[in-house]
Order: structure tokens, then sequence, then C-alpha cells
């Protein structure tokens, strides 16, 4: 498992074995009149081991698995997870008493339950059903009662395997030897290394603030699975679940397998984590001066769809020492409510966020912590479709709310000694901005003349950024260029777009500098959509310009030694400029 910077994400797979042997193919269809391609047993791949149930909860690294009992017969991609390996360490000792040798029922309690289970809390997603309920189908028939003894056999192997190590009893995955607590619940507290605050800046004793974690469509890509990647909003993604690369066939040129590869990763890079939602309006209705018993109006009141008509408006309208009035603090509950189940976007959305962006620095709170828990909000926010109809409402004299987001990238230059709760914020603004690019409304404002130059301009610093501790700053500031490349275009017989020649430089220049395999990945996938888009024109330019050599300060740099997938990618971006 590669060291994680401060937060990172790791792929997660369901390796299939087949108990049968391969007998259930050959017998199903003449003895249940049905097809039935094995009995499975299932592990799940992550952090580099494989987890699964067999006489209690195990684990032991994949290919040690597969040598000393039976090789899988097929490896289910499920997605990609930003929780910690403490966090699911902490969850397996949650759920470890329902799953021992005494509970384990062949039917209703085996290892494909424990796997759904534990694919649930990772990805969200479950196990195909056609594994999940297999057993009960096959061992409810003739043949499933004359293969029983012998599955039985095979998974009593595996229980009483000395080669298979399993959880000591109090603390998970440390070892027998070890001492130290099981870590803490992942509900009560987010782990320390998330967070960029000391306690004392956050109220009720807080030791970090919460992450924006990266998610990612499907078929996108943004970060090396198991490799470190940035906290907060850099962890881009859960990026994609990955796809696996087309087979090196040598009949298919080069040139189809890198277009192939770069038309799967062709999706925004999007921070989508929304699990932090309930932590981040608690820290708001502290902050704002109200107790948390008091973020809903007054009985019979009903909330006002009507943003404040300007920032001191909605500050006299309440107590001095109190930053929002009941009706906004209700107005961010149901913003909590919107990202999270997909109701309805409250009109004024927008406002409070920006007053809280705007006017809050200027009433004793710190200025990273109210930019930070308010674009924890406002980047899930402009994910939703019915928002944007709200997205543009100019008070007197107030900017739209995200126009303040532009303002405030552009003109917030992060100092060599920046401390980190400052870089977090200003990687949440990038954050927020990539976010925009999954819906066309964003994109079409992102797109626009007065906006993009600014935007763009201002994601290349960040690109380079040299303060300690800035890759998170860096790898967001990739995923946002990246989203931008993906909505360039050219039209037929047109040159190629001013937008294009300033990515590829930015992309590809110091490449080899960057120790974030995050962002080295990420600026890879960027390269290669400009060549998958231009062809011809960003191959002649990049040649021109010397970026191929840039290639080279990253063959013997820790980003590629680290991640398989920056080396997949380097691969594929080298043959298009090649051909």
């Amino acid at each position: 498992e590669t060291p994680k910077e401060t937060m990172a994400s790791w792929r997660v797979e369901v390796a299939v074995y087949d108990l049968s042997m391969g007998m259930a193919r050959q017998l199903a269809p003449q003895l249940l009149g049905m097809d039935i391609e094995l009995i499975p047993h299932t592990g799940v791949i992550v952090y580099g081991e494989e987890f699964f149930f067999g006489g209690g909860i195990q684990h032991m690294p994949h290919a040690s698995f597969a040598s000393s009992h039976m090789p899988p017969v097929k490896i289910l991609q499920m997605g990609e997870t930003e929780i910690p390996r403490e966090v699911f360490l902490d969850f397996l000792e949650e759920i470890r008493p329902r799953f021992t040798m005494q509970t384990y029922d062949l039917i209703r309690n085996n290892c494909n339950n424990f796997s759904n289970e534990v694919v649930g809390f990772l990805t969200g997603r479950s196990v195909p059903a056609e594994i999940v309920d297999l057993p009960h189908r096959v061992f409810s028939s003739p043949i499933g009662q004359m293969l029983r003894p012998m599955v039985e056999q095979t998974q009593a192997s595996l229980q009483s395997s000395g080669a298979v190590p399993g959880f000591p009893p109090s603390a998970l995955g440390q070892g027998p030897a070890s001492s130290a607590p099981p870590p803490a619940s992942w509900a009560s507290a987010p782990p320390a290394s998330w967070g960029t605050t000391s306690a004392a800046a956050v109220p009720g004793g807080a030791t970090s603030e919460p992450p924006a974690s990266w998610a990612t469509p499907a078929s996108a890509a943004g970060q090396p699975s198991g490799s470190g990647g940035g906290s907060s909003a850099a962890s881009a993604s859960r990026p994609p679940p990955k796809t696996p690369p087309s087979p090196l066939d040598p009949t298919i040129d080069v040139v189809s397998r890198a277009t192939s590869y770069f038309e799967r990763q062709g999706k925004p890079l999007l921070a989508a984590e929304a699990s932090v939602v309930p932590t981040v309006l608690k820290q708001l209705t502290m902050l704002s001066g109200h107790h948390t018993s008091s973020a809903s109006p007054p009985t019979g009141a009903a909330p006002s769809d009507s943003p404040p008509k300007s920032s001191s408006a909605s500050v006299s309208s309440v107590p001095s020492s109190v930053l929002l009035s009941p009706l906004e603090l209700e107005t961010l509950r149901r913003l909590g409510d919107a990202v999270t189940q997909s109701s309805t976007v409250p009109p004024n959305s927008f406002a409070v966020l920006a007053k809280i962006l705007e006017v809050w620095p200027s009433r004793g709170v710190r200025k990273s912590k109210a930019h930070f828990l308010a674009l924890c909000l406002l980047r899930l926010l402009v994910l939703q479709p019915s928002a944007y109809s709200y997205m543009i409402q100019e008070g007197d004299s107030r900017k739209s709310c995200l126009e303040l987001v532009v303002s405030e990238l552009e003109h917030t230059k992060q100092p060599e000694g920046a401390p980190p709760g400052s870089l977090a914020a200003h990687a949440m603004l990038l954050a927020t901005l990539a976010n925009m690019f999954a819906l066309p409304s964003g994109t079409a404002f992102l797109s626009s003349p007065p906006i993009q130059s600014r935007v763009l301009d201002s994601a290349l610093r960040d690109l380079h950024l040299a303060a300690p501790g800035a890759q998170d700053v860096r790898a967001t500031a990739a995923a946002l260029i990246h989203n931008f490349t993906l909505s360039l275009s050219l039209s037929p017989g047109a040159t190629l777009p001013e937008e294009a020649t300033l990515i590829a430089c930015g992309a590809l220049q110091c490449i080899g500098d960057e120790t974030s395999s995050v962002a080295v990945l990420r600026r890879l996938l960027t390269a290669g959509q400009l060549l998958h888009k231009f062809g011809a024109q960003a191959r002649d330019l990049m040649l021109s310009l010397g970026l191929d050599a840039e290639l080279g300060g990253l063959d013997d740099g820790p980003a590629v030694s680290a991640s398989e997938d920056v080396r997949e990618c380097l691969g594929y971006v080298r043959e298009l400029l090649s051909t």
C-alpha cells in the first residue's frame, strides 16, 4: 500500500472464485435445466489486501490467496473508496461478531454476504445479485445437494488454513502484538489525517475539518489506485471506478489502444462526496451563534424563498452576535437535504452561502474556515440541476455567489508559508469550479469569455504552487484544468484554440517535478485528452515546444514508481505523441 499524503482513494475489487471447480458449469444444464457458471466464493480486494469471510473475517495479499487456494475466475471492478484503512478496520471490528465460524451459514450468511456488506460500506454499491443469491438457488436444487459436501469441504480448508491470518480480537489489522486501540468510529469524528486545523480552531473540540472527497462518473479516472492522494477536494474523486485497459493485442494498433483509453476517461472529475454534510451544517450552526436546536425557524414560520437583498440587511435583522437568521439556518438545513437526498434546492441557497463567504470573515470568523465550510456545500450545490435557475441573483451591491468564487480564486495567491487551513479552503474553491463542469449550465457559465480566462489562468497558476503542503491544491487545480479541456472543441478547418495551447504547456511543463501521483495522473490525462480531441495539431504543438521531453522527467520519479495508473496513462500519452 502506498503511503497516503492526507487523503487517498483506493480501488475496490471483488475476486470471484469457483468452489465447484468447474462442476457446476458441466452438470447444471442437465440436472437443473439452467446454466450456472460457478459456485461463487468472493473476497474484497482493497488497500493492497484481500478481505474475506472464512472461519471469521480474514485477510491476506490477493496473490497469496490465489496461489495457496485457487485462482479467481474473474475480478469485478466495484469503484473506488476514500474511506481510510483505519476506518474500514473499525467497521470490520463492529461487524466481526456476525461473521464468525459459529455464525457461518452456507446459504444465509456466507462469504458473498460479507463481501456485499463490505462493498456497500466502501462504495455504496452491491455485489451483483446473481452472485449473492446463487447459493440459495443452487443448494435448494438436486445438484446443490450433491455439490454441497464438496463446497463445505473447500470452505473448511479456507477456515482452517494456517496461511490465512485472522484479525486479532481487539485491534483489527494491527497485528497480534499490537496494543493500539481500535480506530475511532468514522461516524463520531473524522480521522485526524483528514484535517487541517487545530482543536482550538474548531468549535466542539473536533481536531479536523471534514474532507471534500472526489467522486467521478463510472467511466472517468483521476486518482491512482492505492496511491497517496490529497485530502479535501484534491482527493478528486472517488475517482472513477477504473475501466480495464484495452488488451495489448498485437492486431490492435497503438493509436487505437490510446484512443480507446482516453475515450473511456473522458468524463469530468467531480468532488461529490456528501457524507461530510451533517458535520459541515453543525459547524456552521455553531459558528453562526445559534445552538443546534435553533437551526429551524419558529413554529408556523415558513422558510423564505427570496434571497436577502444585501449583506447589511441580512446582518441587521438578527442580534449582532448572530451571523445567520433562523430562516437562513433553515435554508442551510434544506440545502443539506437537497445535496444528500436529491430534493428541491432552496432558491436562496446561493445567497446564504455568499453571505458566509463574504460577510463572516468581517464578523470575526476565520476566513479560511468560513470559506472551507461554505464551499463544502457549494461544491455539492452546483451539481444539482435545479440550482442553476437561481445561480445569477444579483443584489444591489452583491455579486452572484459563483462570481464571488471566481473573484476569490483569481485574487488569492497562496504565499510560501500559507497555513494548512488556507490551502484547504483554496483547494475547495478549485473543487467547486471543477464540479460546475458536471452540467451544461455550469459549463456554459465557466466557458463565457469574461470568466473562462480568469479561471483558467488561476488554475494554471495553482498547478505549479510550490508552498509546503500544497499538493492538494495542485491536484485539484489539475482536475479543474482536465475538466476545462473536456469542454473545448475545434470547428472543422479551425486552428487549435488558444486555451488548448495554454493547457498543453501547463499540463506538461515541469511535470517531472511533481511529487503527487494524483496531480501527475490528472495532468497526463489532460495532455492525453488534448491529443485525443485535437489530433495532429496538438501533437505538433507539444513536439515543437519540446513538451515530449518533459515526460522523461517522470521515468525515475516517485509518481511513476508508486502508481500503475500513472505508468499506464504515461504510456498512452507517449503513444499518441509518437504516431
